[in-house]
């Protein structure tokens, strides 16, 4: 699979498009085959060093969207081939055509709900996140 991998702390210029082996679930976990990711100041901060910093090398990026490939073991089979979105802390890294994420991130996304939006949601779409964002009342 084509992944983003970082090698180095630092600016976007770190950041490199390369092959990398596909993950497989562990017990507990599925792979997403992603077709849509969630970009956030976290991962900036953290591919520059300043929050928790990562184990190099990496994939970044812990939100998406896309449908369920494989079940590990103990997973529910009705995951397998659902469309889902997920934000899971340290993943297998969602700046790749694939990742892995524990199933209970997962949620079930709407059949005409928009994929794109549908990657957003977890983390940029949260309370938490929104209320940051809106103007004072």
């Amino acid at each position: 699979m084509q992944a983003i991998v970082v090698h180095a702390l630092g600016d976007p210029d770190v950041l490199t498009l390369r092959s990398h082996p596909t993950p497989r679930p562990g017990p507990g976990e599925v792979l997403v085959r992603l077709q849509a990711i969630g970009v956030n100041f976290y991962d900036t901060e953290r591919r520059r060093g300043v929050y928790e910093p990562p184990n190099l090398p990496y994939v970044p990026g812990d939100e998406a969207a896309g449908v369920v490939e494989a079940l590990g073991e103990g997973v529910e089979a009705a995951w397998l081939g659902r469309r889902v979105a997920f934000w899971a802390p340290r993943t297998s890294g969602a700046y790749a055509e694939y990742a892995v994420a524990p199933a209970g991130a997962l949620f079930s996304l709407l059949d005409d709900l928009d994929v794109a939006l549908a990657a957003a949601l977890p983390v940029q779409g949260s309370p938490p996140t929104v209320w940051r964002i809106l103007p004072p009342r």
